[in-house]
């Protein structure tokens, strides 16, 4: 790959990767994708979430939604992607999207969490509620990120079965 014309000297450099604090953060769905590997598509869409609010406005939250899982546990694990797609599709009142762009770029809260990866905190996406019930939450919090806010919110249930 040809980097020609480019002088790090130009850039700060990247700082030490955190993890957000577990709690709510205003978000909106800013790329989905099916992603490819050798020209085989994956069984997940891929989805990132960008902070709109706050000491992390700008970051970056993922998560996956496994609505074409062939493997073993295919349909409990479709079912699961299909509720929560159903879940975010509520949270941002587009009930029939055509394609995963239509749901970009509307305001979406999102509760993460943390579990552990290869002995390293990772965040990991708990629950989406509307804007307008997010709103309701970060009123009666302080912070970056609220906790664990009274309001209407639609969790995750159980562990993910991928």
């Amino acid at each position: 790959m040809d980097l020609t014309g480019f002088n790090a000297d130009n850039y700060e450099a990247l700082g030490e990767f955190t993890v957000k604090p577990k709690g709510w953060y205003l978000c909106e769905m800013t790329k989905s994708e099916r992603p490819t590997v050798d020209g085989v598509e994956k069984g997940y869409m891929s989805i990132e979430f960008t902070v709109l609010e706050g000491p992390f406005k700008g970051g970056k939250i993922f998560d996956m939604c496994h609505l074409w899982n062939a493997g073993e546990k295919a349909q409990k694990t479709k079912e699961l992607a299909q509720r929560q797609l159903a879940t975010i599709c509520g949270c941002v009142n587009v009930p029939k999207p055509a394609d995963s762009s239509d749901l970009q770029g509307i305001p979406i809260g999102i509760k993460i969490g943390h579990e552990e990866y290869q002995g390293e905190p990772k965040e990991r996406v708990k629950a989406y509620c509307s804007e307008k019930d997010f709103s309701a939450k970060a009123a009666t919090n302080t912070g970056n990120a609220t906790s664990e806010a009274s309001g209407s919110t639609q969790e995750t249930t159980g562990d993910r079965p991928w």
